[in-house]
């Protein structure tokens, strides 16, 4: 590979600055993502709070609504018998061959109906409200219901649909109950009495129970009129309150099904501290979700209600952990942000450092008068610096090195071969003098040092050769040996080179057995051959 000899900058210190600018780019890039790495993640982390929030709370309002139908339904189930019944008294009563009796003599027919097995008492009252039939013959029970109060503003009802009463206590058992009743007609259009069925509220309450509530979940059952029948968790002193000032009625008037968002159900819950059945109390206040449903045709609405500060709280547990963790990822990310910041201070430090000390050396190497030149492990030149080509006398970058080294002597060419072929077997520092002869066709000495390059496990990489023209110091030791031998006034051979010359004709006509005063033809004079 040629060198570049016109380049202000070596082939390490081009790399190096290359590979600085690149760290810096990159660098930037790594800060830019880290520090968005952990934005990103509490971006994610909260849309995905929020959007679980969401979630739990959609949760609550489906399973509010699907335990208020289920209870409606159940509740319009369980109840549609006794309607039935007291649907089959009201006609029966009013054909113009069946009379109410007012002396209550006789069981009637109709309350016998197949279809109708009612889960309460089922009574007919007259126009007094005095007991004139009976369901069950046997049952002890009173001659009249006329002083309950809440069976005789049933009584006073014009509306010839089923109705329910307040809550009372039941004539036979003192239990809360609730009437259900439907008016009876004579046959000329007049009042006749009131078909009834007296529903313990014990019943209702067995069906409040059923289904397996969490949260703090508060069941109402209320009339449409905004009266409360019945609640879970249960309490007799919230039985019959009037709801028609809050929310709670304004929001399911009207409506069969729905769910909203209001405050807390005043007049449901259970008194604070004193949860009945032990656990933990519904909270007082906050938000709630309201799920509520009409029970088929009667005038009953089922309202669930779910707090929300309740409901959220396993939520809020989950994300506290799930933020632990997240807190934990964003601390070690950040720690691991502060290490690579460091480390990447240091890496500039030392980049720069070396862009110092290499622009140092680039310095030397670029106006040093001897010439530095770099090859590879396979003798192929890879860096020369210009005074190379100064000393060379040629200044083009692609000669390779076969070229260079016909232009070396031919008493010495072979032996600058040798050195270039046994690069990786050279140990230590070599020194080799040799006449070079320039493009100007002028003769100089140059003497290379040579060193090889180890890598970190001692394997030879290179050669650094350092040349320096050695001319003036070659002829100033000519111009010495010619002033030690001749004598300085006379300029003629002095004794030193007379003992010289004698020594050497000795030895070589010793090696070849030859007197030494053969005839004087065959020798120039003693001197000749110094």
């Amino acid at each position: 590979m040629a060198d570049h000899p016109d380049t202000s900058e070596s082939v390490w210190s081009r790399l190096l600055l290359r590979a600085g600018g690149l760290s810096a780019l990159s660098s930037g890039k790594i800060i830019t993502l880290s520090l968005i790495g952990p934005l990103g993640l509490a971006c994610v982390f909260g849309a995905m709070v929020l959007k679980s929030r969401t979630d739990r709370l959609n949760e609550a309002v489906f399973n509010g609504e699907a335990i208020s139908s289920w209870l409606s339904q159940d509740i319009a189930g369980d109840l549609n018998p006794c309607d039935m019944a007291l649907r089959a008294v009201a006609e029966t009563m009013g054909r113009p061959d069946v009379a109410m009796r007012p002396d209550g003599a006789r069981l009637l027919p109709p309350i016998r109906h197949p279809g109708a097995v009612c889960p309460g008492h089922l009574l007919v009252l007259n126009e007094a409200g005095d007991i004139v039939a009976d369901g069950e013959a046997a049952r002890s029970r009173p001659e009249t219901l006329a002083a309950i109060g809440a069976l005789a503003a049933l009584r006073r009802a014009g509306d010839t649909g089923l109705r329910v009463s307040r809550p009372f206590r039941g004539p036979f058992d003192a239990s809360w109950t609730i009437g259900l009743g439907r008016r009876l007609s004579r046959p000329e259009g007049g009042f006749a009495g009131e078909a009834l069925v007296l529903l313990p509220l014990g019943h209702l309450r067995t069906l409040l129970d059923r289904p397996p509530l969490r949260y703090g979940t508060v069941v109402a059952l209320m009339h449409a009129d905004g009266m409360l029948l019945l609640t879970r968790p249960y309490g007799e002193d919230r039985i019959g309150r009037d709801l028609r000032d809050g929310s709670l009625f304004r929001a399911t008037t009207g409506g069969v099904s729905g769910s909203f968002a209001a405050s807390a159900p005043a007049g449901i819950l259970p008194p604070a501290g004193n949860p009945p059945g032990g656990g933990d109390a519904p909270p007082a206040g906050g938000r709630w979700i309201y799920s509520f449903s009409r029970a088929g045709d009667l005038p009953l609405i089922v309202c669930v209600g779910l707090a929300r500060s309740t409901l959220l709280r396993d939520w809020r547990s989950e994300v506290l952990a799930a933020g632990m963790v997240v807190a934990a990822l964003s601390a070690g990310c950040a720690f691991l942000i502060f290490l690579l910041l460091q480390e990447l201070r240091r890496r500039r430090a030392a980049e720069e450092a070396a862009c110092l000390s290499e622009e140092r050396y680039r310095l030397l190497a670029e106006h040093s008068s001897d010439a530095i030149v770099l090859h590879d492990g396979e003798g192929q030149r890879r860096y020369a610096s210009p005074a190379f080509h100064r000393l060379i006398g040629r200044h083009r970058a692609d000669l390779p090195d076969e070229a260079l080294l016909a232009s070396v002597h031919p008493d010495h060419r072979d032996r600058l071969a040798a050195c270039r072929r046994n690069i990786r077997r050279m140990q230590g520092e070599t020194a080799i003098e040799f006449l070079y002869g320039r493009a100007d066709g002028h003769w100089v000495w140059l003497e290379a040092r040579c060193r090889p390059v180890l890598d970190a496990q001692g394997r030879q990489r290179g050669l650094v050769s350092n040349l320096r023209d050695i001319t003036r110091r070659k002829l100033a030791e000519d111009e010495l040996a010619r002033r030690v031998m001749t004598d300085s006034l006379t300029g003629l051979a002095n004794r030193r080179c007379f003992d010289e010359a004698l020594e050497r004709h000795w030895s070589r006509e010793a090696e070849a057995w030859m007197p030494i005063d053969r005839p004087a033809h065959a020798r120039c004079g003693p001197f000749q051959s110094l």
